[in-house]
């Protein structure tokens, strides 16, 4: 079931884009998946209740969840950013590497390191660390201006694959081809192991909407009439 369907399955008389906009709001506060799960069937089960429309009964779904004041249960603690940050490099790094070095290994050459793969490098680095400084605005935006950031990350690919062929004349040395290669399945590798230990001992981010086994109403939620 993908995300559509299931908030659908748990709130269908709840418009779409509300639906949307509230699940946004309480997953940037932190909010549990159950927790969200609950507070959604409550809105779903007002609205089929009183026949209302979710806006009129509870306005902004922004500022409804905000209301709600849950608990912030997220697990993006420091540690866990870290981690995940750095399994991200071992992906990146790791496909790089297999990619330049089969390529060269094909070839019978050496995999070249210009000062345009360098500079892509760092500035690559320097996005994935601003994304993660500021990832809650850049989520507020990406999801209320879908087209818009669409074209800024089109904007930024294009700026750093530029800045590599610029500077791809410089060459700054080499490595061998094989251990290139070796050392990007290396990191593969690793990336995966490193995913799995992850989701056997229970440190993944994974967070899903479960509905809860029974839903009770929350003080904060409208009466009829009101």
């Amino acid at each position: 079931m993908n995300k559509k369907s299931s908030l659908g399955a748990l709130a269908p008389n709840v418009d779409e884009q509300w639906r949307d906009d509230f699940v946004v709001e309480l997953r940037l506060q932190g909010a549990s998946g159950t927790a969200i799960a609950d507070a959604l069937v409550e809105v779903d089960a007002h609205c089929k209740e009183s026949g209302q429309g979710v806006p009129e009964a509870f306005g902004s779904a922004v500022e409804y969840a905000r209301a709600l004041d849950l608990p912030d249960e997220s697990r993006w603690t420091a540690p866990k950013l870290m981690s995940t940050w750095v399994s991200l490099l071992l992906l990146a790094m790791g496909a790089w590497l297999m990619i330049d070095g089969g390529t060269s290994l094909a070839l019978g050459q050496d995999v070249e390191i210009t000062l345009g793969s360098l500079i892509s490098a760092v500035a690559t680095l320097v996005v994935m660390a601003l994304i993660f400084v500021f990832g809650d605005p850049l989520v507020r935006f990406l999801f209320h201006h879908v087209v818009l950031a669409g074209v800024c990350f089109m904007a930024t690919l294009a700026a750093l694959v530029g800045i590599g062929m610029l500077f791809s004349g410089t060459a700054l040395g080499s490595i061998p081809a094989f251990p290139a290669l070796i050392a990007g399945i290396a990191a593969l590798v690793a990336f995966g192991v490193f995913a799995l230990i992850r989701r056997w001992t229970g440190t993944t981010l994974d967070d899903p909407l479960v509905p809860p086994s029974a839903a009770t109403p929350h003080p904060s939620a409208p009466r009829d009439g009101q």
